[in-house]
């Protein structure tokens, strides 16, 4: 068994460089390579992070000539699970999945007892929402902005829909970058653009759309890196994508009847409760009908493996994990049940395979 996840040259990795070159603790080793790069002293780090970009389907969309291919360091890992709600947490913390417990999609909380979809702060298969953030109220964290700006010594921004500076579309969100860049003798500019993750979803990770995307993205940073000086861009992405085919648990009663309450984080890193006394009954039906499809993780073996990190777990986290995990290896994914009417993705993210778990480390600097 292998878990493409290097958590010690990871997503996690390149949040704690940029934490110590602002003069705040990381939590965890840094990474080699940026911290070469950030050796030159820029006066501004830009890091820029387009959702879903991951290593292999940029080199596959773009010439190796290309801005944005020619000026790849390296790959290096997401985090586990490689998908959003995990993996950008990390990097705007610094902390790994098992101590921020911003796990994926849909965590099961304790206190609520109930698989909670984070982002939709709503009870998952429900149209019931909370009044309250309610993962921000049992999982809180700080991030390294905040971090930043509470020291006063150099200023930090978050560019994004959902942060505190919002844009129109890729091009106005450049030019909010160079607005806030030059504050201060260091600058640190974190800016999230929510595609091509989206087209992905929707049309597929090599269809016409996402190259028209990934064309236009790469353009567009080179007009901006261009008109920059003093300042290294740091260019990821939180994932990359996996085309899927989709089965559901229901359609296997002898699976499904095991099953405590329904599937938490991911389609295709599927966390499982199981009723007491079907521990082994499940484990065996689900590798007879799955094979080779995932790897079968008992919770006894997602703790000794540190599948979503090292570090000290979050007071939530053991709560979060359930008796078995499946980790997709191919492009088999798995659901609970059905929704009527819902029109499932042609590609995700959250498996085992490379193309969601490589992502770019793209550096340009700027004298």
């Amino acid at each position: 068994m292998k878990i493409n996840i290097d958590y010690n040259k990871c997503l996690t990795n390149l949040a704690s460089s940029i934490s110590k070159y602002f003069g705040i603790e990381p939590f965890h080793n840094t990474l080699d390579s940026l911290d070469d790069a950030l050796s030159s002293n820029p006066k501004n780090v830009v890091l820029i992070l387009c959702d879903g970009m991951g290593y292999n389907i940029l080199n596959r969309t773009l010439d190796k000539d290309s801005f944005l291919v020619s000026h790849i360091k390296e790959p290096i890992s997401s985090v586990f699970p490689p998908t959003t709600t995990a993996a950008t947490t990390s990097v705007m913390t610094g902390l790994n999945p098992n101590e921020h417990c911003w796990l994926g999609w849909e965590i099961y909380i304790k206190d609520v007892n109930n698989v909670v979809i984070m982002y939709q702060n709503k009870i998952k298969d429900t149209d019931i929402h909370f009044d309250e953030n309610i993962c921000q109220k049992y999982m809180p964290y700080q991030t390294i902005m905040d971090r930043i700006n509470k020291e006063g010594k150099y200023y930090a921004a978050y560019i994004s829909l959902y942060g505190d500076i919002g844009y129109e579309d890729f091009h106005d969100m450049c030019n909010k970058i160079k607005q806030n860049l030059n504050k201060k003798d260091r600058n640190y500019i974190y800016a999230y653009y929510e595609n091509p993750d989206t087209y992905m979803h929707l049309y597929g990770a090599d269809s016409k759309e996402v190259v028209e995307e990934i064309n236009m993205i790469n353009f567009e940073l080179e007009r901006l890196c261009n008109g920059l000086e003093d300042t290294l861009v740091i260019i990821i992405a939180d994932h990359g994508h996996m085309k899927q085919r989709i089965v559901y648990l229901e359609d296997y009663p002898e699976l499904f009847e095991c099953l405590e309450r329904t599937t938490s984080i991911d389609s295709r890193s599927a966390m499982y409760f199981i009723k007491d006394g079907m521990n082994d009954y499940f484990k065996d039906r689900f590798t007879k009908e799955f094979d080779d499809n995932f790897i079968l993780l008992d919770r006894n073996q997602i703790f000794e493996y540190n599948l979503f990190g090292t570090g000290n777990n979050h007071p939530y986290f053991d709560s979060c994990i359930g008796d078995f995990i499946s980790i997709s290896n191919k492009n088999l994914s798995i659901k609970y049940k059905r929704k009527e009417g819902k029109v499932e993705a042609v590609s995700s993210h959250a498996g085992n395979t490379t193309d969601e778990t490589e992502v770019p480390l793209v550096l340009v600097k700027k004298r």
